[in-house]
């Protein structure tokens, strides 16, 4: 065997390795009460943040900058907060995969579904567009076993097998059908094409979790947060190509491991509106629930790595690439 073959079969069986570990840790957190997650939570945010500082230099570059009138021990509290929810949301989203669909039921509400209802009734296919804000992986999925639609929802493989696997099918299990990135608006043509020619009775909703990082040369750039920002032209792509009534998707957290989902209706006719103007609104809609609580968006990341090229060096707007 070749040494590349060799490699090959050695990172195959690194990848089987971490899956099967993932999977036996969901089934673990799974079999205890949510107590004691949040207390392995609590543990785990003292060794990684506490002890050794994960990503602090990021965090706090992040507030600092949203927040310019911010003090730096404002700052701090905010990171303090959010390395909480960090853990939380991480050992809560393993323990998602072996959870029944009537677990999470009880810690997640669902209000103002009829929002997404309604275009049921109108045979209208739906946008619904979040962001990295509180758990998006227990509300998010589990408000796809509420609606009527057909749910769908964009993703873009991770580069960790385990985590990627375990995703998917935690996904999968609440109803939702992955599209990958790349062929997401292949699909929704063939999805559309289905509907006018009635061979699917059922409308689809697609997923966009429609704030992450969009390369510089073709992006939507706004003002977010105090910072110029790239945004992915995907959501209004889909949204005008398909004619996709926007819907926003509100999570909060009104205590530790209990979720609210609430929908509100964000762009009715995509099409009346100028180019830009449907990402605008997502990026002030979430916006504005970052301001209300910062320390539920995901400020580990480095959102703002992108510059914002000159007028010279950006080029025509035509991709449809999804979020």
């Amino acid at each position: 065997m070749s040494a590349s073959g060799r490699k090959k079969r050695r990172n195959n069986w690194i990848a089987k390795g971490e899956w099967y570990i993932l999977l036996l840790f969901s089934k673990g957190l799974a079999s205890v009460p949510l107590a004691w997650v949040h207390q392995l939570s609590d543990l785990i945010r003292w060794l990684a943040f506490d002890l050794m500082g994960f990503r602090k230099k990021v965090i706090l570059e992040n507030l600092r900058n949203s927040f310019p009138n911010h003090s730096y021990d404002k700052n701090l509290e905010i990171h303090r907060d959010f390395s909480r929810y960090f853990c939380d949301m991480m050992l809560e989203t393993i323990r998602a995969h072996s959870m029944s669909n009537e677990e999470l039921g009880r810690q997640v509400e669902v209000k103002n579904l009829e929002v997404v209802d309604s275009y049921f009734d109108q045979r209208r296919n739906v946008a619904i567009a979040l962001g990295h804000y509180s758990n998006w992986e227990w509300a998010g999925p589990y408000g796809g076993t509420l609606t009527r639609h057909r749910p769908y929802v964009i993703y873009h493989p991770l580069g960790s097998f385990g985590f990627n696997r375990l995703l998917y099918q935690s996904r999968r299990k609440r109803k939702w059908t992955m599209m990958k990135m790349k062929r997401a608006f292949r699909k929704m043509q063939i999805l559309s094409d289905e509907m006018q020619a009635h061979t699917q009775r059922e409308p689809y909703a697609v997923a966009f979790l429609a704030d992450q990082n969009a390369p510089a040369h073709n992006a939507y750039w706004t003002r977010f947060l105090n910072q110029e920002t790239a945004f992915f032209w995907g959501l209004e792509r889909a949204a005008k190509k398909f004619d996709l009534a926007v819907i926003y998707a509100r999570i909060t957290q009104p205590r530790r491991g209990h979720y609210l989902l609430e929908f509100e209706p964000l762009v009715d006719q995509p099409s009346d509106l100028p180019e830009g103007k449907i990402i605008e609104k997502f990026a002030h809609r979430l916006e504005q629930q970052i301001l209300e609580y910062p320390p539920h968006w995901l400020w580990s990341h480095r959102r703002w790595k992108a510059k914002r090229p000159s007028l010279s060096e950006a080029p025509a707007h035509n991709s449809l690439q999804e979020t």
